[in-house]
């Protein structure tokens, strides 16, 4: 039995499909720069009706999370970038925003070791050092291969009086640097133990 092919045609219906703009994602953070010692970051996203937060961070890191808190562990600018999801699956646009990460001391000065004096040099069991500003807390005595062999702090009241004395008498015999931190500069300074 043959069939007609019109039979089953029906009228054309209508369809009107309206394309919304794409919309951009939008966050909030809680800086733009931290200190490492103190390096905690929350990232907020704020798109109109998300669902899924996807946010990639330039060190590799990715998480999920409507808020999220990052952590840093060294020091450098961090791209963060989000990418919002609504509950109909569609993607806002990708938001990109920095984060920078600075070292809690911010210069590295030997301009500074003129001014401090570090006597006897050459020392035999201990020295003296002048003319620290009150900011001076710690010190580190480094050696010439660069390894770290005595760490102190200044004794508060000897920093009022602007005078440090440092136990030599365990050190070997040689070239070491002094560094202290002085209002978060570096100071560096020579000196021999004979």
């Amino acid at each position: 039995m043959a069939r007609d092919a019109n039979a089953f045609a029906s009228a054309p219906t209508m369809v009107t499909i309206t394309l919304l703009p794409a919309s951009n994602a939008t966050f909030t953070q809680s800086t733009q720069e931290v200190i490492l010692s103190n390096s905690s970051v929350t990232f907020t996203d704020t798109t109109p009706n998300a669902n899924i937060s996807s946010w990639r961070i330039s060190d590799g890191r990715t998480l999920v999370g409507r808020s999220i808190t990052l952590n840093f562990s060294y020091s450098s600018t961090f791209t963060v970038i989000l990418t919002s999801t609504n509950t109909l699956g569609c993607i806002s646009k990708l938001v990109f925003g920095t984060v920078v990460v600075r070292d809690a001391v911010t210069s590295l000065n030997n301009s500074f070791s003129s001014a401090i004096k570090i006597y006897p040099n050459p020392a035999q069991e201990y020295i003296f050092i002048e003319n620290l500003t009150l900011n001076a807390q710690k010190y580190t005595i480094i050696d010439v291969l660069g390894r770290e062999v005595l760490r102190g702090d200044f004794a508060p009241n000897n920093v009022a009086n602007n005078k440090q004395i440092i136990n030599m008498q365990n050190l070997p015999k040689g070239i070491y640097y002094l560094q202290s931190i002085d209002n978060k500069v570096i100071i560096n300074s020579v000196f021999v133990k004979n």
